[in-house]
């Protein structure tokens, strides 16, 4: 009987040891994943900060072109102005000559 819970209690540290191997290697694994994770988080973060710059980069680029385009269409209002202006006085400077 004592042989038998001898061999039992044996049977039963070698499960513990197995158990406690295992243990210690889960331990490893989740301590790399954390790493992994930690790592990838700082990575996404630092790309967050990339795409926001890049963002502010091209609403300023695109805020410069419309202040560009709203420039260029005054300036061909005035040119349109202008023309229709000089078309008025040749057509008078027609009528004076025509009246000569």
């Amino acid at each position: 009987v004592e042989a038998k819970a001898r061999e039992e209690a044996k049977k039963k540290e070698a499960e513990i040891g197995l158990l406690q191997a295992e243990r210690t290697s889960l331990h490893a694994q989740l301590a790399e994943l954390r790493e992994q994770v930690t790592k990838e988080r700082k990575a996404y973060g630092e790309m967050m900060k990339r795409v926001g710059t890049e963002n502010e980069d091209l609403q300023s680029q695109l805020r410069t072109r419309r202040e560009q385009a709203a420039a260029l269409e005054e300036k061909l209002r005035g040119l349109v102005e202008e023309g229709a202006a000089i078309r008025v006085e040749l057509e008078a400077r027609r009528q004076e000559h025509v009246a000569m």
